[in-house]
C-alpha cells in the first residue's frame, strides 16, 4: 500500500503525526521526477535534511503555519526513495506535524515505503546526542537550531555505517540526576513520553524494540560539579527501567569525559552485580572536543565518536 514509514516516536493527530524529538525521519518511495512534503510548523523554524536516492543532503528550514516544502525537482522519471531527517529539537524549536508528501509530477504517485532494516538502535543523552553545536564554533557562538544538526550526530553516523534504523531520545541539557537547569525534569521523567514536552503522551515502546541503546547521559549532572552517589543511584535506577522496556537490548553507556568515566564505570558494574550481562561503558574523551558553539563536540568530533561507536556495536553485535 502507499505511504510513509515514519522512524521515531510520534503521535498519530487525525490523519496526520505530530513529532518532537530530535532525528524522527519520514521514509518514502514515489514515482515521478519531483516531490514535495507538507508540514506544519508554528514559525519554530525547525530544519530538515534532505536525501534524495541516497545522494548529498540538503537542509531546508520551515515557516509559520502549514506550507509544502520541495524535496526534489528535475529527477528521471522512475521511482525514488526520499528521507526527511528532523535535524532540530523541540528543546527551541517545538513540535512539527507531518501532513504529507504530494506535489509529484504528472503521472506520479506515492508507492509502498521502504523496506525497514533488521537492525535498530536508541539513543539517549542530552544536547551532544540531539547534535547541537556542531554545525559552528568559537567564542559567542550558541548550540541552538541555528547551530544543530542530528543527521551528522554521532548516533545517525553510526546508525547509517551499520544500516540500522535509530531513534533518538535526546534533549538540551538533561541529566539523569540532575538537569543542567535545576528545575528542569531529567531524563528519567521524559523518558517515556512519545513527545518531550507532553507529560500525557506516553510512548508504547512494543512500537521500537532496539537491539542496542545507547545511554550518553552525565554532561549535565557534572556540570555543577561532581554529583557523587546520587548520580550512581538515580542512573543504575534508570537503566533498570530502559531494560524493563527494552529487555533484549544491549546496552552501551557513553562517558563523555574523563571524569565521568568512574562513576559510569561504577553504573555498568553496579547493572552486573544485579545481574544483567548486557552491558558495557564506551568511553569518548579521546576522540570529542569542545570546538563546536557553546563548547560542544562539532562536526569532525561527532564523525570520530560515530566511528569509535560503530567500531564497539560491530564487535558486540556481529553487524
Amino acid at each position: 500500500m502507499p505511504g510513509v514509514r515514519i522512524v521515531g516516536r510520534a503521535a498519530a493527530s487525525g490523519q496526520s503525526q505530530r513529532f518532537g524529538w530530535p532525528g524522527v525521519q519520514i521514509r518514502a518511495r514515489f514515482s515521478g521526477t519531483q516531490a514535495s512534503i507538507q508540514l506544519n510548523d508554528a514559525g519554530y523554524q525547525n530544519a530538515f535534511e534532505v536525501v534524495v536516492d541516497g545522494g548529498t543532503p540538503t537542509k531546508f528550514r520551515t515557516m509559520n503555519g502549514q506550507s509544502s516544502y520541495s524535496l526534489a525537482t528535475g529527477l528521471a522519471a522512475g521511482d525514488h526513495e526520499v528521507v526527511v531527517w528532523r535535524s532540530t529539537e523541540v528543546f527551541d524549536s517545538g513540535v512539527t506535524e507531518f501532513v504529507a508528501i504530494d506535489g509529484f509530477s504528472s503521472g506520479g504517485t506515492l508507492l509502498a515505503p521502504p523496506a525497514a532494516p533488521d537492525r535498530r538502535i536508541e539513543v539517549i543523552g542530552d544536547s551532544i546526542s540531539v547534535g547541537a553545536g556542531l554545525e559552528g564554533g568559537g567564542s559567542g557562538c550558541a548550540a541552538d537550531k541555528n547551530s544543530t544538526d542530528n543527521y551528522f550526530a554521532y548516533g545517525s553516523i553510526a546508525a547509517r555505517s551499520v544500516n540500522a534504523d535509530i531513534v533518538t531520545v535526546a534533549y538540551s541539557g538533561i541529566g539523569v540526576y540532575r538537569s543542567y537547569n535545576a528545575n528542569d525534569p531529567t531524563m528519567p521523567a521524559r523518558y517515556d513520553r512519545t513527545l518531550p514536552a507532553d507529560a500525557n503522551a506516553t510512548w508504547d515502546f512494543s512500537k521500537y524494540q532496539p537491539h542496542v541503546v545507547v545511554i550518553n547521559l552525565g554532561t549535565n549532572d557534572f556540570g555543577a560539579g561532581d554529583p557523587g552517589q546520587p548520580y550512581v543511584t538515580a542512573y543504575t535506577s534508570f537503566v533498570a527501567h530502559v531494560r524493563s522496556e527494552v529487555p533484549g537490548a544491549h546496552l552501551i553507556l557513553i562517558a563523555m569525559y574523563g571524569n565521568q568515566e568512574a562513576a559510569v564505570g561504577q553504573v555498568v558494574t553496579a547493572v552486573k552485580n544485579g545481574g544483567d550481562q548486557n552491558i558495557e561503558q564506551l568511553n569518548f574523551n579521546s576522540v570529542q572536543n569542545n570546538l563546536g558553539c557553546a563548547q560542544h563536540p562539532n562536526a569532525a568530533a561527532h564523525q570520530a565518536m560515530g566511528a569509535s561507536l560503530t567500531t564497539r556495536i560491530k564487535a558486540a553485535m556481529g553487524w
